[in-house]
């Protein structure tokens, strides 16, 4: 899939019948696309980029993709913060299942999960519980118990 993004990108520069790049969706594709997409000064619009790294590296290596769509993790990250300053929470635990809703795009519950994590207000201690098909009610019961109420 990554060879496909890119050898497309590259014989349509070299035909000079590249002038903006709409997609890749994939974050797998979509990031070595950016990167190399630099160097021709060609944009990149795609509502993929979920992953932390097309935020916290954008002036440094994604300088070129503009996300567009209704849905970014930074959104999630704005209404965790909101919700934990006004109802005064201070711990928070975060489960997700890392193939959960692969079928809308491969690994998007990790690629929000780390983005709410590393984007969160740092006063809020955060602790996360990735969860796994044969350990499901296991994990719930020790991680997120009483231990964590309160």
């Amino acid at each position: 899939m990554i060879l496909l993004g890119m050898n497309f990108v590259f014989n349509h520069y070299i035909n000079k019948t590249l002038d903006v790049v709409l997609g890749p969706i994939c974050d797998y594709v979509l990031a070595p696309v950016v990167r190399q997409v630099f160097f021709w000064n060609v944009s990149v619009l795609s509502i993929g980029g979920g992953a932390k790294d097309f935020v916290f590296q954008k002036k440094t290596h994604f300088q070129m993709l503009t996300k567009v769509g209704p849905v970014q993790p930074t959104y999630f990250n704005n209404f965790f913060n909101s919700m934990a300053q006004k109802y005064g929470w201070g711990k928070l635990v975060m489960a997700y299942y890392r193939n959960g809703q692969n079928y809308i795009h491969t690994d998007l519950c990790h690629f929000v999960a780390e983005s709410i994590y590393f984007a969160r207000d740092k006063k809020h201690s955060v602790a996360v519980v990735k969860l796994e098909d044969n350990t499901i009610d296991d994990t719930l019961i020790k991680q997120m118990g009483l231990d964590t109420a309160g």
